[in-house]
C-alpha cells in the first residue's frame, strides 16, 4: 500500500500527475492523519475539510480534463494563521480578531490557491508572531510531535509541528528572528526564511512590518524550493517587493551540488552568548559543505552585537503601530459595548480582554520607545544601529563578490520604470485595484533606507517635544492660564456625551456676548503674524495608497478595499500621479525638491482613521524653501513656504443630532470612508510677517492665487465647497517692535476664500480684546462658523499631542531623479503673475480696473468669458460688477454664483444682437440662477426679447407724448435732452422690453 503520508511533496505531487493517486486520495488521508494525532499535537487552529476535498476535487478534474498541472498540484499545504484567505477565519493566534474571515486574500495566499495546492487549515502561532513559541498563543499551546512535554520552538510552531506529525508535507510560516527557521531545527524539518522583499507581505497580519517575512516549510530541501518557487517574486501590491527574477532554487536543491562555491561564514556567529551545542552544529553544518567541495571564507559584521538590542526597540515600537487598528469600532472582538460605557472605555476592555500579556507588554514597550523625548535614545538609536548591520553585510557582499563568495544579485530594491508595468493597471494610478492586482508606476525610484538625501530644513505636524526632533517653527508659545476669559458663548456637549478627551480641554469662554476690539485700534498696538496651512486634495483617478476612485459624491462606504478600510495585513503602495502632482506643485512654488524623503506614520485615534494611524510625511517632506508673491492695494507681499508635503485624506463623520453639527452635541456619528486615503498634500507657509492691517486681505489674495495656480497645473479640482481645497489659518498678535511671535490660534478647515479674510479678521479683533482686557490668548484650534461670522474653541494644542511619529515600514523611501524634476519643471502652465499681466495687456484694463478684478477674484472668470466670445470689458463689466454683487449678498465664491462663463457670454452676445438691454439681462440671470435654463431659453420663456416693432412703439410713443404736453413741447422748441423724460415713460409702458435707441429716434420724429 503507498505511503501517502510520510513521501515528499515532491513525490505525491508525481503520484498525482501520473495517476497513481487522486488529489482527494492524498487529501483525505493528511485529514484522518489530523483527525488521529492533532488532539495531542494540537498543531491546527483550523480545519476546513469540506473546502480541502472540494479543492482537491478540483485538480482531479483538472488532472481528467487534461488541462496542465503545476509542479505541486494536489498536494496538501497548512497555513499559519496570519495569511489572509478569504472566507477562512484568520485569528493571528489572537482573541481579538477571533471569527475574523477576511474578504480578501494575501498574495501568498493566493499563489498558492492559484497553483493548485489544497489548503488543509490554518496552523497554530504565538499571539501575532511575537513571542519564542506558541505558549502566547490566545488559545492553546502546541506540543512537539517528538515528545508531547516540550514545545516546537518558534513562534510559528504549529507549522513545523503539523510537518513533523506528518499532518501536512508542506505548510507556510513567517519569520522575523527566526520564527521558521527555529522550529524547524527543532523538529527536524526544513524552513526558510527568504530575502526581505523576495515574497510579498500582502495580507499577512503584521507584528512588526519591516521584520516580518513569508517563507516555505518542508521535510525535504527539495518539497521547499518547490514551494518557494510559487510563493517568491515581486508582488506590486507590496512596496517592499523586490522586482527581480526568482533565485533557482529548485535546481540547486535537484543538483545538491555545491563543489567550486564559496560560502561566506560571518565569524561573530560564533562565541559569547551561544549555546555550545547549537554552536557545535553549526560547524558541523559548515564542515558538511566544505567536505562536500564548498570553499569557506570568513567574513566579519562587527556591529552585528547591536542586532538584539535593536531587534527588541524596532519589534515592539512597529507592533505598538501595527495593533492599533484593533480597537473594538470596526472589527473583531468588542467587549462592553452596552450602551453605557464610551468609546474609550470599550476599547480598552476590548485591548484588554483580547491581547494577551506578552502582546500588552510589547505594545508598552514600543510606545514608550516612541514617545516623545524617549525616541532618539530608543528608537532613534535602533535604527542607526540597523543602518551599521546593513552596511556590515553590504561591506560582507562586496569582499565576497571579490573573493567568487556566492551573493544573491537582488538584495536592493531596484527602479521600478514603467516598462514592467503590467497591462491591467489602474488608469492613473500603479496599484491596489479592488479586485485585481496592479502595476507599478515608473518615475519614482525607491531605495532603501540607509541612504540619506536633503531633509527640509523645518519638521511638520505637532508632538515634537525635547529630546526628539525639533519642534515647528513660527507656532507661537503658550503661556500660563488666563484669570478671567471674554468670548462668546458656544454650544457645550451635552452631559453625558461621550467625546475626545482632548475636545473637552478647552478654556471655557465665558461672558454673554464676545466684545471685540475695532480694527484698526488693534492694528495701531499689535502686529500680525499669519501661518497658513492649506490642504489639497488631489485629482488623480485613485487614491494614494490603494486602487480605489476618488470620485466625490458616491454612496457612503462604495469607494473602499482592504487598503484604505486598514484591514489586517492589507498594506499601501504610493500612487506614482500624486507624487508627480506634488513635484510639479513644489516647483511652481519655487521650492526645492527633495533628492531622498521617505513617509512617516502619525499614530492617533479617532474613527475617521482607520489603521489609527495617519501616513503622512514628517521631518523629510518632498517640497521645501518656496515662495509666492501677492499683491494686494498695490503692494507686494512675499509669503514663503516652508514645505509641501504628501499625505492621506481622513474619512468623513457626519454628526447627527445637535445644533452645530459637530460632534459636541451630537445624539451620533456616522462614518464614510470613502476619502479615506485620498491624497492629499498640505502646503505649509513660514511666520507671514509686515503686513499690518492688510493681513487677512493678504491670506486671501495668497489663498485666491494658489487656487488659480493649482487649477492651472490641473492636479486639483480645488473645490472649496466640496473641501478638496481648505485652509487652516494661523494668527498671533505681538505688540509692535517685539521680535517674540505672539500665541497663535488655528481656525480649522475653513472652505471658501471669503471665509479665510473674514475669519482672520474676526481672530485679530477677539484677539485684541482678549489682551486688552489683561487676560492672554490660548493657544487652541478654533472653528469657523459663517453664518454668524464668529469663530468658537475646538480643542486646546497648548501642550504638544505626542503623534509618536517613526519612518513607515510598509513604503519605501523616494528617490526622484533630478532627471525627471526637470522633464516636470518644462510642463508647468505660465505663473499666475505673468498670466495676469499678458491678459491685463491683450485686455488694454487699466490698473484700477485691474485691481476691480483681482478684488473680486474675477480673472479667470473673465478670461474664461472672454474665450466663450465676449469681449473683455463686456465680461469684465459683469463679473466684476453684477455677479460680484450677488456672490457678496449669497455670502458665496464668485465662481458658485451659479451662472458659468459660457452663460455669460450667450447674455452679452444677445444684448450686442439687440434681443435684450442691460436692464433685461437682469432679469435673464435671476432665470438662469432659478435654473430655467440657458439665456436664450430664459429669455424665450419669459417673452423678455426687445420690443422694436414700430406699430406697436409708436403707439407707447403717442400715448407718452399725449400724457406729457409740457415736455413735447420743451423738445418742439430744440430742448432734445429732455426726450429722456418720455423715453423712461414708453419703456416704463412697454416693462422695459422697448429699444431704446428706436424709441429716442421715433420721439424726434414726432416732434420734428
Amino acid at each position: 500500500m503507498r505511503d501517502l503520508l510520510h513521501a515528499s511533496a515532491a513525490e505525491l505531487a508525481g503520484l498525482i500527475a501520473s495517476g497513481q493517486a487522486s488529489a482527494r486520495e492524498v487529501t483525505q488521508a493528511h485529514l484522518d492523519r489530523i483527525a488521529a494525532v492533532d488532539g495531542a499535537v494540537r498543531a491546527f487552529l483550523h480545519v476546513d475539510a469540506d473546502r480541502a476535498l472540494a479543492a482537491a476535487d478540483a485538480v482531479d478534474a483538472k488532472h481528467a480534463a487534461g488541462d496542465h498541472l503545476g509542479p505541486l498540484a494536489g498536494v496538501p499545504i497548512a497555513i499559519k494563521d496570519l495569511f489572509c484567505m478569504t472566507g477562512a477565519p484568520t485569528t493571528a493566534g489572537s482573541r481579538i480578531l477571533e471569527g475574523w474571515r477576511p474578504p480578501y486574500n494575501a498574495t501568498v495566499t493566493q499563489r498558492v490557491l492559484d497553483a493548485d495546492l489544497v489548503v488543509l487549515g490554518k496552523t497554530n502561532l504565538d499571539e501575532f508572531a511575537m513571542g519564542s513559541s506558541t505558549e502566547n498563543s490566545g488559545f492553546f499551546t502546541t506540543h512537539n510531535p517528538w515528545d508531547h512535554d516540550r514545545i516546537p520552538g518558534g513562534s510559528g510552531g504549529g507549522s513545523a509541528a503539523a510537518l513533523a506529525a506528518f499532518e501536512t508535507p508542506l505548510a507556510l510560516g513567517t519569520d522575523t528572528g527566526g520564527s521558521i527557521r527555529q522550529p524547524a531545527s527543532v523538529t527536524g524539518t526544513v524552513g526558510v526564511k527568504p530575502t526581505y522583499g523576495g515574497t510579498s507581505r500582502y495580507g499577512v497580519v503584521a507584528m512588526a512590518s519591516s521584520l516580518d517575512q513569508p517563507g516555505p516549510c518542508g521535510r525535504t530541501v527539495l518539497d521547499t524550493a518547490l514551494l518557494h518557487a510559487v510563493i517568491a517574486g515581486w508582488d506590486p501590491m507590496d512596496s517592499t517587493s523586490i522586482d527581480a527574477p526568482v533565485p533557482p532554487v529548485v535546481a540547486a536543491a535537484r543538483s545538491a551540488d555545491v563543489k567550486g562555491m564559496k560560502l561566506g561564514v560571518v565569524k561573530e556567529f560564533s562565541g559569547e552568548g551561544y549555546a555550545p551545542g547549537v554552536e557545535q552544529r553549526f560547524r558541523e553544518a559548515v564542515d558538511a559543505l566544505a567536505a562536500k567541495g564548498a570553499e569557506i571564507v570568513e567574513v566579519s559584521c562587527p556591529n552585528f552585537r547591536y542586532a538584539l538590542g535593536a531587534y527588541y526597540l524596532i519589534m515592539p515600537s512597529e507592533v505598538s503601530s501595527n495593533l492599533a487598528r484593533f480597537d473594538a469600532m470596526r472589527y473583531g472582538l468588542r467587549v462592553g459595548d452596552d450602551g453605557t460605557a464610551g468609546a474609550e472605555e470599550v476599547m480598552a476592555r476590548t485591548r484588554d480582554r483580547g491581547f494577551g500579556e506578552e502582546v500588552k507588554r510589547r505594545i508598552i514597550i514600543g510606545t514608550y520607545a516612541l514617545s516623545s523625548g524617549y525616541y532618539d535614545a530608543y528608537y532613534g538609536s535602533a535604527q542607526k544601529a540597523r543602518t551599521l548591520i546593513a552596511r556590515d553585510f553590504e561591506t560582507a557582499f562586496a569582499a565576497g563578490r571579490r573573493a567568487g563568495v556566492a551573493v544573491h544579485a537582488h538584495h536592493r530594491v531596484p527602479d521600478r520604470r514603467a516598462r514592467r508595468r503590467p497591462a491591467g493597471h489602474v488608469r492613473g494610478r500603479p496599484v491596489h485595484d479592488p479586485v485585481q492586482h496592479g502595476g507599478q508606476c515608473g518615475g519614482v525610484v525607491p531605495v532603501r533606507a540607509g541612504a540619506r538625501g536633503r531633509a527640509a530644513r523645518r519638521p511638520a505636524g505637532d508632538g515634537a517635544g525635547a529630546g526628539r526632533r525639533p519642534g515647528v517653527p513660527g507656532r507661537g508659545g503658550a503661556g500660563g492660564r488666563a484669570e478671567r476669559a471674554v468670548g462668546r458663548p458656544v454650544d457645550r456637549p451635552a452631559v453625558g456625551t461621550r467625546v475626545r478627551r482632548h475636545e473637552r480641554d478647552w478654556p471655557p469662554e465665558r461672558g454673554s456676548t464676545m466684545s471685540l476690539m475695532p480694527y484698526d485700534e488693534v492694528l495701531a498696538g499689535y502686529e500680525p503674524a499669519l501661518g497658513l496651512e492649506v490642504h489639497v486634495e488631489l485629482n488623480t483617478v485613485s487614491k494614494m495608497f490603494c486602487g480605489c476612485s476618488t470620485e466625490f459624491g458616491a454612496a457612503p462606504n462604495t469607494h473602499t478595499c482592504p487598503v484604505c478600510l486598514g484591514l489586517p495585513g492589507a498594506l499601501p503602495v504610493l500612487n506614482g500621479k500624486a507624487v508627480e502632482s506634488v513635484i510639479r506643485i513644489g516647483l511652481a512654488l519655487n521650492c526645492s525638491i527633495a533628492t531622498w524623503c521617505r513617509f512617516a506614520r502619525k499614530n492617533y485615534f479617532y474613527p475617521d482613521m482607520p489603521k489609527n494611524f495617519q501616513t503622512s510625511q514628517y521631518d523629510e517632506p518632498i517640497c521645501v524653501d518656496g515662495f509666492v508673491d501677492v499683491e494686494v492695494d498695490g503692494v507686494t507681499h512675499r509669503v514663503e513656504i516652508e514645505r509641501v508635503h504628501m499625505e492621506e485624506d481622513a474619512g468623513k463623520l457626519t454628526h447627527v443630532g445637535g445644533a452645530t453639527g459637530r460632534i459636541q452635541g451630537a445624539d451620533y456619528s456616522l462614518l464614510d470612508y470613502n476619502r479615506a486615503g485620498v491624497p492629499l498634500m498640505e502646503i505649509v507657509t513660514r511666520p507671514v510677517l509686515g503686513t499690518g492691517a492688510a493681513a487677512p486681505k493678504v491670506a486671501r489674495a495668497y489663498m485666491t492665487q494658489l487656487r488659480e495656480l493649482l487649477r492651472a497645473l490641473g492636479v486639483s479640482d480645488v473645490r472649496m465647497e466640496q473641501g478638496s481645497l481648505r485652509c487652516d489659518a494661523n494668527v498671533s498678535l505681538a505688540p509692535h517692535g517685539s521680535d517674540v511671535l505672539g500665541t497663535r490660534t488655528e481656525t480649522k478647515n475653513v472652505n471658501s476664500l471669503r471665509s479665510v479674510e473674514r475669519a482672520l479678521t474676526y481672530e485679530i479683533q477677539r484677539q485684541g480684546a482678549v489682551l486688552a482686557s489683561g487676560d492672554r490668548v490660548h493657544q487652541e484650534t478654533r472653528h469657523w462658523h459663517e453664518d454668524g461670522g464668529h469663530t468658537s474653541p475646538g480643542r486646546s494644542k497648548e501642550q504638544a499631542e505626542d503623534y509618536r511619529y517613526f519612518p513607515e515600514p510598509d513604503l519605501v523611501p523616494i528617490a526622484p531623479s533630478r532627471e525627471w524634476v526637470e522633464e516636470l519643471r518644462g510642463t508647468l502652465p505660465e505663473p499666475p503673475e505673468l498670466r495676469r499681466r499678458r491678459l491685463v495687456a491683450e485686455w488694454g484694463f487699466t490698473e484700477l480696473e485691474l485691481r476691480d478684478v483681482l478684488g473680486s477674484g474675477s480673472l479667470d472668470l473673465i478670461a474664461a468669458t472672454v474665450e466663450a466670445g465676449a469681449a473683455p470689458g463686456a465680461a469684465r463689466k459683469w463679473w466684476s460688477g453684477e455677479l460680484a454683487r450677488r456672490a457678496n449678498a449669497a455670502g458665496v465664491e464668485l465662481d458658485e454664483v451659479g451662472i458659468t462663463p459660457g452663460q455669460v457670454s450667450e447674455l452679452q452676445n444677445l444684448i450686442d444682437a439687440g434681443t435684450i438691454n442691460d436692464k433685461l439681462a437682469r432679469q435673464v440671470i435671476d432665470g438662469v440662477l432659478a435654473g430655467e435654463g440657458s439665456p436664450s431659453e430664459v429669455v424665450e420663456a419669459r417673452g423678455l426679447a426687445v420690443v422694436s416693432d414700430d406699430g406697436a412703439l409708436t403707439q407707447a410713443v403717442d400715448a407718452a407724448i399725449a400724457a406729457n404736453p409740457d415736455v413735447a413741447q420743451r423738445i418742439r422748441d430744440g430742448k432734445v435732452q429732455a426726450a429722456g423724460a418720455l423715453i423712461g415713460q414708453v419703456m416704463k409702458a412697454m416693462r422695459g422690453q422697448a429699444d431704446a435707441a428706436r424709441v429716442r429716434e421715433l420721439i424726434l420724429e414726432r416732434l420734428g
